[in-house]
């Protein structure tokens, strides 16, 4: 994926018009106890020393301009704004809407949340509308920077799917263990967003991600100071990218031709350089500890698919860190591996230039989606008021060949070669 534009100012435009929003809110609240009101945000600045690739939170985000300037006030910027209201004790109601940086802006992608939740028994909850997309540790308050050490979630593991709602609903149950808690939740729905994708990401097409058959699994158990959480995930894709059309269409057309070797491996190429109908399926494992000096987090995934157009592979990472006052130092290492080989050509399509240069653009998409690079982070976090926190932090990434699909790549593509790109970041995160 190619970063073509600079930073965008309608975020800022969507940040002043929810200013009056938390004053109408703060003044309701007051008024009826039963209505919360929460603002939330991070104010955050980065600056990367690489010339030709374009770092991002996730791949729903639209980079700076790589061969502009190497500097960004929006990669871990946003704004979040929170309102719930107690309509009995069985019945809430509840609603969230965070401003990010995003391909997709308008006011159905910031909204996160907005469903009812029931809760018959304190044992059972059910919600119902847009709900949170909740298989991971930090699957509730990956945009609430206040909540955790670090920056940024470890992009090689939150960036790769940046699916924040479920269309649909979920069903939980607690069983309360002594001091423990076991949490059980089955959710199912439909969901959508939008990449940036192709050699125009300014203005598209983007890749318009559609699933109307999402749904997941998790257990969680609790016992201060230890969390422990496990879920299965399953997404089926049903729209594809408008950019690929083209050379489906191309390796169709050779698929059909007879060619010994040739039309088979078009064939193979055709059905693996798709998003339709693909189907992901994701085994998430994670483990958090904090006993109010000594925090950690790690977490392990595995994604698998029926298509390599989405990358499979291995991700995990581990976070530690030691408060010391106001103070808390970190270290976080992440990394990511794909379990699908860089792909090579297996027949000679030499004779004619054009079917050449349609395997040679086949295989190098393929590629583009690979995900096989690891993060060495070092920072600190300064707690210096009760609802600020200060945060810097420094990130070290190495890149293997072919494995930049996290990144958008510039002009100068040199994915076949090993890549360190240096990420220094500094973040204000605030709660009212």
């Amino acid at each position: 994926m190619v970063s073509v534009r600079p930073e965008i100012g309608m975020g800022r435009w969507c940040l002043l018009a929810l200013l009056p929003l938390l004053s109408i809110g703060i003044a309701r609240a007051e008024e009826d106890d039963r209505l919360r009101f929460d603002f939330y945000g991070t104010l955050g600045f980065s600056h990367d020393d690489s010339a030709n690739l374009a770092p991002v939170r996730d791949l729903s985000q639209r980079p700076r301009r790589s061969n502009q300037t190497n500097d960004s006030w929006v990669m871990d910027s946003r704004l979040g704004l929170q309102a719930s209201y107690a309509v009995n004790p069985w019945v809430d109601l509840m609603t969230q809407a965070v401003w990010r940086e995003q391909a997709d802006i308008s006011l159905d992608s910031y909204l996160d949340w907005a469903f009812i939740n029931l809760h018959p028994t304190p044992a059972f909850d059910v919600r119902l509308g847009r709900v949170g997309y909740d298989v991971f540790l930090m699957s509730d308050h990956r945009n609430l920077g206040y909540a955790y050490p670090w920056v940024r979630p470890p992009i090689e593991f939150y960036g790769w799917i940046p699916m924040y709602s479920v269309n649909g609903g979920d069903m939980a149950y607690t069983l309360e263990e002594g001091t423990a808690r076991w949490r059980f939740k089955a959710q199912a729905g439909h969901a959508g967003l939008k990449f940036p994708m192709g050699s125009d990401a300014s203005s598209g097409p983007d890749y318009d991600f559609k699933s109307d058959n999402v749904w997941s699994l998790t257990a969680a158990w609790e016992s201060d100071p230890w969390r422990i959480k496990g879920g299965y995930s399953q997404i089926v894709l049903k729209t594809d990218a408008p950019i690929l059309a083209p050379l489906q269409a191309g390796l169709e057309t050779v698929a059909r031709a007879g060619l010994p070797g040739v039309s088979a491996e078009a064939a193979a190429l055709r059905d693996d350089l798709t998003y339709q109908d693909v189907t992901l399926r994701y085994v998430t494992l994670g483990v958090a500890y904090d006993d109010g000096v000594w925090l950690g987090q790690a977490e392990w995934g595995r994604v698998t698919t029926t298509a390599d157009m989405v990358s499979n592979g291995n991700m995990a990472y581990l976070g530690m860190g030691r408060r010391f006052g106001d103070w808390t130092p970190f270290v976080l290492l992440s990394g990511v591996r794909s379990t699908v080989p860089v792909r090579q050509t297996s027949a000679d399509w030499n004779l004619s230039a054009s079917l050449s240069g349609l395997q040679a653009s086949a295989v190098s998409v393929l590629n583009s989606t690979r995900f096989d690079q690891e993060t060495e982070s070092l920072g600190v976090r300064w707690d210096f008021n009760s609802h600020l926190a200060f945060k810097v932090q420094g990130d070290s990434t190495l890149v293997h060949p072919y494995g930049y699909g996290l990144w958008y790549v510039g002009t100068n593509d040199r994915t076949h070669v090993d890549t360190r790109i240096n990420l220094l970041s500094a973040t204000m995160d605030f709660v009212f």
